[in-house]
């Protein structure tokens, strides 16, 4: 009842198919839209002088992938 609210639906609102959801989940996973947002501000902060080399990398944990998905 309280998304409803939020969201300004009637109480008698059926509201979205479960399917949307899936496929918006789905979506997410598929694009990975939190790494391009964090390549995007990497490369601002580059452009900007931001950062700087502290010798060594950091190691990539299990499962990450360094390659970009943007």
């Amino acid at each position: 009842m309280d998304w409803k609210y939020l969201l300004g639906l009637d109480l008698d609102d059926s509201g979205s198919d479960y399917s949307l959801l899936a496929r918006f989940r789905a979506l997410l996973v598929t694009n990975r839209p939190e790494a391009c947002f964090l390549e995007a501000v990497l490369e601002v902060a580059r452009g900007r002088g931001l950062l700087r080399r502290a010798g060594a990398s950091a190691p990539v944990p299990f499962g990450w992938s360094l390659t970009s998905a943007c």
